[in-house]
């Protein structure tokens, strides 16, 4: 036999008369008539080769070849029902689905271990995975269904992808407790003569910071002294600490790595307009209860980290809020 020649509607019938003993009653389950019935097990023994029931005084019995047949047949038709009845459902509790995400270091460091631990207690057996937050590859890895969800600050990945704001970011000054001429807030003349470290998130967040600040430095004709780069955020705040240099970060570190315990947390001393922290992911999954019910989760984290965050020292304590938008095409 072909499966490929088989009328899989003659397998509800099959499932059907096994369940019920009876043309009729299986008819009736089916929303069939009694011959419809009949002239399906005619085309069912014809496949099989075998009569697959047989009338007896206790209705219609299967054979030997029917019985083995019964259990994979049925529990193969629950399967289907229950992906096609249950598509507009996601149970994240009992769900084993798996989730990549493309997140910058600072994201995987500051967002990552608080969205495991919502896993954990909301979707235990769900598994996660991160990868590189790249700008330059994320859509074409998005667009092969490589990628789930992208967290970050990226520019909108143009059509096809949906995005979703949740929060912004601005830039702060990070400097040592112990420096020599920079205590409490810093100017812009100090800003301008400092020695720089520069460290680069993955997401591409500094270049926003690198522009206005290029800007600002040849407007003086001045040129910027960066005296340290690093390649990776660990140890940046030990660094900090015990130097003269300065280093420009997001704010979203100071309280993800307590740097105003080690560090003078300030505000710059000229203006960069704020960026966006947005989700993205493909139209291809925009309607997958699934990658909803995960862009809920990812909003409620980031709402409780971002009520425990830290402003910069010298500054009006006016809370950021969150804003939320709705997942419109970009």
């Amino acid at each position: 036999m072909n499966i490929n020649t088989l009328d899989l509607n003659l397998l509800l019938v099959l499932d059907a008369l096994q369940r019920t003993h009876s043309v009729t009653l299986a008819g009736e389950q089916l929303f069939i008539s009694q011959s419809g019935v009949s002239n399906a097990l005619r085309r069912l023994r014809d496949v099989f080769g075998d009569e697959l029931f047989v009338r007896t005084s206790s209705g219609m019995m299967p054979t030997p070849l029917a019985e083995s047949l019964a259990e994979p047949i049925h529990a193969a038709l629950q399967q289907i029902r229950q992906a096609v009845e249950d598509r507009g459902y996601f149970d994240a509790a009992s769900s084993t689905r798996h989730f990549r995400l493309a997140l910058s270091d600072v994201g995987q460091m500051l967002l990552f271990p608080h969205l495991l631990s919502y896993f954990d207690q909301h979707a235990p057996n769900i598994s996660l995975e991160t990868v590189p937050l790249s700008r330059y590859r994320i859509a074409a890895q998005m667009s092969a269904g490589e990628i789930d969800l992208a967290i970050g600050v990226v520019r909108p990945l143009g059509p096809g992808f949906f995005r979703r704001r949740f929060r912004s970011v601005k830039f702060v000054c990070a400097v040592s407790k112990n420096h020599p001429t920079i205590q409490g807030s810093i100017n812009l003349e100090q800003f301008l003569r400092a020695s720089f470290i520069e460290y680069e998130p993955t997401g591409g967040s500094y270049e926003h910071f690198r522009e206005h600040a290029r800007q600002l430095f040849d407007r003086r004709k001045i040129k910027a002294k960066v005296s340290v780069k690093m390649a990776h955020l660990s140890g940046i705040e030990s660094v900090i600490a015990n130097s003269d240099r300065i280093a420009v970060v997001p704010d979203t570190l100071v309280a993800g790595m307590g740097l105003e315990k080690v560090v003078q947390v300030l505000v710059l001393p000229f203006d960069i307009p704020t960026l966006d922290v947005t989700l993205q992911w493909h139209e291809r999954i925009s309607k997958d209860p699934a990658q909803t019910w995960l862009h809920k989760a990812v909003i409620e984290v980031a709402e409780n980290l971002e009520k425990n965050s830290v402003a910069p020292t010298h500054t009006r304590k006016v809370k950021p809020t969150l804003v939320l938008v709705s997942g419109a095409k970009k």
